[in-house]
């Protein structure tokens, strides 16, 4: 049965996309800043304590429970040791920004599927706002 797209040529697009993307200084600095901080144990540390206390609140949260001021301090302090740890809080920012790179793909790869054409600058910032940035569509619990 023939392919709808010929695969060679799009495996050849999609490398040069992600060629694009290794190029960039950018993306340079944030995989450093995610390697410096996969050397550190200490930063690993800290983050994963953090990370551990925002699953039980949120797991509290989804069992119906309100957190405690106890709970409260704590995640706030476990979030300020993040904060003050310049590798750990480098790696949340590098993070964000592979993120938002992968997201953004994403999105505009599924609405080009979804419209069988390359969406507008428009479409796209219309998808990204509402619930949890995709149009309101939810699954994140926020209503």
């Amino acid at each position: 049965m023939p392919t709808l797209i010929d695969t060679p040529t799009i495996d050849s697009q999609a490398r040069a996309l992600c060629q694009f993307i290794v190029d960039r200084p950018e993306f340079g600095a944030a995989r450093g800043q995610i390697e410096a901080f996969l050397q550190s144990q200490e930063a690993q540390t800290v983050y994963r304590e953090w990370q551990e206390k925002q699953h039980e609140l949120h797991r509290m949260s989804h069992e119906g429970l309100q957190p405690n001021d106890q709970d409260l301090q704590e995640i706030d302090r476990l979030r300020q040791g993040v904060l003050d740890n310049e590798l750990a809080s480098d790696f949340i920012e590098a993070e964000g920004q592979m993120n938002g790179i992968f997201s953004s793909i994403t999105k505009l790869l599924q609405q080009t599927l979804q419209l069988g054409r390359v969406p507008t600058e428009a479409e796209m910032a219309e998808q990204q706002s509402g619930c949890c940035g995709g149009g309101g569509g939810g699954g994140c619990g926020c209503h």
